[in-house]
């Protein structure tokens, strides 16, 4: 064996809601209240640039060049604070 790939979501921790709910938190300073619970349903294994259109659709108008950076970073500080290991 060369490799061992591992699908750590839902397996190991459970990144997916944590990250929808940051999501959610920073599209709502920008305008736009969605749930999390749509935000799963909407954006789990999508492409982010196919989710931003999404998104701006919904909003109207296009998120600012820094929508994505500060996404990255809040995910990175949620998940580093408050990630926790599937039992």
């Amino acid at each position: 064996m060369q490799a061992v790939i591992f699908d750590c979501d839902g397996t190991l921790v459970e990144s997916e809601r944590l990250a929808n709910e940051v999501l959610v938190e920073l599209v709502g300073e920008h305008g736009l209240n969605i749930s999390a619970d749509y935000a799963l349903t909407q954006f789990r294994g999508a492409k982010m640039a196919d989710s931003i259109a999404h998104l701006e659709g919904l909003l109207g108008k296009s998120l600012p060049d820094d929508f994505v950076p500060t996404l990255r970073t809040r995910c990175a500080e949620a998940f580093h604070d408050r990630l926790q290991p599937v039992d």
